[in-house]
């Protein structure tokens, strides 16, 4: 009878040492207001509005582009967009993986887009690959905090 209060109390405390269980992935909510980002940042990327895109992004954001140093800050990728001189005329986004705890949350995408660049004489079709990381404000909304995308294209010669 000891032994057997004994390995109940032994059971007990083992469980009771053990880190409340999270609640996996991220509430419905916050996958809308991802999405709803998601969706503003094509419009205003089809747009042309490069400050539209770059107010979707933290203050502090960091970018990593293919074969470039790191930018940080969203006035620094603004002004590289702006000076690249191309348009995107077709875009999309295809959220691969979607997950996050809290304020913080991650994103694995698959791109295709269409742009054309000032001086060449043909458009540019692109696929390729994003993973970004966003953290929620206090309002709610989500900002994107790390942007690293790259093209499945070979580079170019």
């Amino acid at each position: 009878m000891k032994r057997t209060a004994f390995l109940a109390l032994a059971a007990l405390a083992i469980f009771a040492c053990q880190p409340p269980a999270q609640q996996a992935g991220l509430p419905d909510e916050d996958v809308a207001a991802i999405n709803a980002l998601m969706d503003d940042l094509v419009d205003a990327e089809l747009a042309g509005n490069w400050e539209g895109v770059a107010e979707l992004m933290a203050e502090d954001v960091v970018s990593m582009p293919a074969n470039m140093p790191l930018m940080q800050g969203r006035d620094e990728w603004a002004a590289w967009v702006e000076s690249m001189g191309f348009s995107v005329t077709e875009l999309t986004f295809d959220i691969v993986e979607m997950d996050g705890r809290g304020d913080l949350a991650y994103l694995r995408i698959a791109f295709s887009e269409v742009f054309t660049v000032e001086g060449a004489s043909e458009p540019v079709e692109e696929t390729g690959k994003c993973l970004w990381m966003m953290r929620k404000q206090a309002d709610g909304s989500w900002l994107l905090s790390t942007w690293l995308c790259n093209s499945d294209l070979p580079p170019a010669e």
